[in-house]
């Protein structure tokens, strides 16, 4: 346990890649399990959608779909398990890392004039959290497509993007 720590710390830190971890797919279907389980969770407490888990669901289909189209159009399939492993552990790290960011936000106002020095900061703090994450994802896409870094920060933030879209197609602004 403690190895894959330390490998999804290295893999968050761009010290090591997706070829690093283990080719599991129970692994990878574990993680997805705990994943799905801690992003209701956390979406629940903390009320940033109403009724997460069909969102959350959602979100966890298409960290995993988008990826396996990438790869099976590169050609690349065999690498999906450990690609996917990576996406949703990481994924899983930037939720725990959320959750400081969230509890001192607390409760926002209405008007976005009336927000605290603190939550504002916070606010800033939650962008470079986000920022982190599509470069990890990129970092993740690198190595997994064979492409410069640059490319794969793009297919991150274009992936993010249709989420984004779609989500707001079938669930609306509680979708973000």
């Amino acid at each position: 346990m403690k190895s894959l720590l330390d490998l999804l710390r290295d893999l968050m830190l761009f010290k090591r890649g997706p070829q690093d971890l283990p080719h599991s797919p129970g692994l990878l279907a574990a993680l997805c399990v705990v994943s799905f389980a801690l992003d209701t969770y956390i979406a629940s407490q903390f009320q940033v959608v109403p009724d997460a888990a069909p969102r959350v669901a959602f979100s966890l289909a298409m960290l995993l779909a988008l990826p396996w189209v990438a790869l099976r159009l590169a050609n690349l399939d065999a690498r999906y398990a450990q690609t996917a492993t990576a996406l949703v552990a990481t994924s899983m790290l930037f939720t725990v890392l959320t959750v400081p960011v969230l509890l001192g936000v607390g409760k926002l106002p209405e008007d976005p004039k009336d927000l605290t020095a603190g939550q504002a900061l916070l606010g800033w703090l939650s962008l470079l959290l986000m920022g982190w994450q599509l470069a990890v994802r990129g970092h993740i896409f690198r190595h997994a497509l064979e492409l410069p870094m640059r490319l794969g920060v793009l297919i991150a933030v274009v992936f993010f993007a249709i989420e984004l879209v779609l989500a707001l197609a079938l669930f609306g602004r509680s979708a973000g």
